[in-house]
């Protein structure tokens, strides 16, 4: 846990003695990512109910509920982190970084005639990846690494790695050269 604590500090990129304090006491989002790896963290070592009732209480302070048993990645950055919604079954990799308003979870839950529930699945979402301003990315399909989703889009279908993808549905800008990716690297 504190390994992935020391990857998302270092997204937030604090410099110098005061600004370092003002991260820590009043940066709202760095608090929300602190709150999702501790609620995660309880997850993983089998003190589920403590980590639905610490889910619960950032739930209601931050006003956006990130599931705990969500597996993201390292380099997790939130960005005015209010009505995120993500859901149990999503799979983030490394530098994710999510803007107010997205959401991440199923198209559909349905229970067939025998009371199970079919499951249509979550998004996978690869490396590098940036979720603009109330995107929703639905269903069990997979957004590849080096990947911009415009705000406000719709994606329902895979996208491939290094593209730029806008709209309701979302459908591919533009697709990045060798150089754009490596400038935005740094």
């Amino acid at each position: 846990m504190f390994q992935l604590l020391k990857s998302d500090y270092a997204r937030y990129r604090p410099e110098g003695f005061r600004s370092r304090i003002y991260l820590w006491l009043f940066n709202f989002d760095w608090h929300q990512a602190i709150a999702y790896r501790w609620c995660s963290f309880l997850n993983r070592n089998k003190w589920r109910t403590s980590a639905r009732f610490f889910g619960y209480l950032s739930r209601i302070y931050f006003g956006s509920d990130i599931s705990w048993k969500a597996r993201i990645g390292p380099g997790l950055y939130i960005s005015h982190g209010v009505n995120i919604v993500i859901g149990s079954g999503v799979r983030a990799g490394r530098n994710l970084t999510i803007l107010n308003g997205v959401t991440l979870g199923q198209k559909r839950r349905i229970e067939d005639w025998k009371g199970e529930q079919n499951e249509d699945g979550y998004p996978e979402i690869g490396d590098n990846a940036y979720l603009g301003t109330g995107c929703k990315v639905l269903g069990g399909i997979r957004v590849g690494d080096d990947v911009t989703v415009g705000a406000n889009s719709v994606v329902t279908k895979d996208v491939p790695d290094d593209v730029i993808v806008a709209g309701v549905p979302a459908r591919i800008l533009r697709e990045r050269t060798a150089a754009q990716s490596s400038r935005d690297s740094l």
